[in-house]
């Protein structure tokens, strides 16, 4: 996918970003930012829309991508809990590109306001700034981010949220892909903190390490081997622990008519206090793209806590995703999915069901212009918080350069 396919996707990401669940940091940053939201995935719409990709404002080779958005809607309950109000967001961006020496960097701000319940307004922003250095024989990616989301009433949480609260968080992460042949050995480094601005004053930090070799035989299939350890240490001490992860499988990213993804092995969870679990893990995905125009992507997972998110509780997740994406008319792409994420607390018998479904029209007006109407549901389920639902409904005009 070309750097700047996917310009447009801040703004628009930030407008109809659903309720958040934790700090979901590479769904929070664009992939011109070497080091976050470039990690395997079975993604098409990328590949729709074909002429219609962002180049952005050059100036002496650094390619400078502003963008703006506004949105306006209706939702059900903001915080599961919450009466119903009116929804304004606004979203500025902008990405800065240098693609000669692989510089990469995203400032974004977002601003919810609920007329009819104030107490649930708040902001969002996200700053970040990556560097991939492509030597003779290796990959050298380092980034880090800065960035608050907001925790809503529809995230994995052991204790209820009666208004949005804020999670700050600090990340960073360095790679480096050697290669030799066939084989490409890959060290990675990462640290995440995250904190709530709740009165419980909940907070995270991951520091981790891992390994993954990929073998490709053929220049398509890829045979990953991986191991993976971090500590996680909460505020609530007894959720203090160690995860340890090993994993084996196949991948085939390469674009075409079947695009999948098979990983399976244990991962160890040694807490602070208590007994010491294990399980196993298994991560898949699968896309289908059965014409220049359609794609259906079906993913799931069975894992001791999500490794795309930092939460301030850990739990086993078992999680399915399905989507469907269709380009119409050119200029017009139609988008629905549905996912069902189920975590068990440890340290506490508290389990929770979170259903989420969307649909959703993007429009390009013209080449800098884009409108969207988005409907969200959210459900949960939970045997230590009283079940709640919500509907979203955004309309929202996206500018970008």
């Amino acid at each position: 996918m070309s750097r700047y396919a996917c310009l447009t996707v801040p703004a628009v990401m930030l407008v109809l970003m659903p309720p958040a669940w934790a700090l979901e940091l590479d769904s929070l940053l664009p992939a011109g930012v070497s080091g976050f939201a470039n990690f395997p995935d079975v993604t098409f719409i990328s590949r729709l829309q074909h002429g219609d990709q962002i180049q952005g404002i050059e100036f002496a080779g650094v390619t400078v991508s502003p963008s703006v958005s506004v949105g306006i809607g209706y939702d059900s309950a903001p915080n599961g809990a919450a009466g119903g109000s009116a929804a304004l967001n606004f979203a500025p961006s902008v990405l800065i590109a240098d693609k000669t020496i692989g510089l990469g960097a995203f400032a974004g701000l977002q601003t919810n306001s609920y007329p009819q319940n104030s107490a649930q307004d708040g902001g969002n922003y996200t700053i970040a700034i990556g560097e991939k250095a492509i030597l003779p024989q290796n990959t050298i990616n380092f980034a880090a981010a800065l960035l608050r989301s907001q925790q809503t009433g529809f995230a994995l949480e052991p204790t209820p949220t009666p208004a949005a609260t804020s999670l700050t968080g600090t990340a960073l992460r360095a790679s480096d892909d050697f290669a030799s042949g066939m084989i490409i050995l890959t060290p990675e480094l990462s640290y995440i903190r995250a904190s709530s601005n709740a009165a419980a004053g909940q907070s995270a930090t991951e520091t981790a390490a891992g390994v993954k070799l990929q073998i490709i035989p053929d220049g398509v299939l890829h045979i990953i081997a991986y191991a993976h350890a971090s500590h996680l240490a909460y505020s609530a001490a007894s959720q203090n622990g160690w995860n340890t992860t090993g994993l084996i499988g196949i991948s085939d990213d390469e674009e075409g008519l079947w695009n999948f993804r098979l990983l399976g092995g244990f991962t160890a969870r040694a807490p602070a206090t208590g007994a010491a679990s294990t399980l196993p893990v298994i991560e898949a995905a699968a896309g289908w793209m059965p014409d220049d125009l359609t794609s259906l992507e079906f993913s799931a997972a069975h894992e001791i806590d999500d490794p795309d998110r930092i939460d301030t509780a850990s739990y086993i997740i078992t999680e399915a995703k399905l989507s469907i994406a269709h380009e119409y008319l050119r200029n017009i792409i139609l988008t629905a999915g549905a996912s069902v994420t189920h975590a068990a607390f440890f340290a506490t018998p508290l389990i929770e069901t979170i259903t989420q479904t969307d649909a959703a029209i993007a429009w390009r007006l013209n080449s800098t212009l884009k409108f969207s109407a988005d409907y969200e549901f959210n459900d949960r389920q939970a045997n230590h918080l009283r079940a709640a639902n919500e509907h979203v409904a955004t309309l929202s005009l996206a500018w970008s350069l």
